[in-house]
């Protein structure tokens, strides 16, 4: 389908190239509604779970908000 796209624009072929365009419009819409269910249930998984968990030591920790301030300063 791309390519019939790409080739209906090198062509000059107007009303393909429209009809291939508001196809390719209908169908992501068309995939979020089939795979609401998914995106959802994926999107909830992925809110639970802590991305950017790093356990630190203590002495890092101290590191790091040294860094911060000298930089503050």
């Amino acid at each position: 389908m791309i390519i019939a796209l790409l080739v209906s624009k090198v062509l000059g072929l107007e009303v393909l190239n429209w009809l291939l365009k508001n196809f390719f419009s209908i169908w992501i819409i068309v995939i979020v509604v089939i795979f609401q269910h998914e995106l959802r249930s994926g999107l909830a998984r992925l809110g639970q779970q802590h991305l950017f968990l790093v356990s630190l030591g203590e002495g890092e920790i101290e590191a790091i908000i040294d860094e911060i301030s000298d930089a503050i300063f």
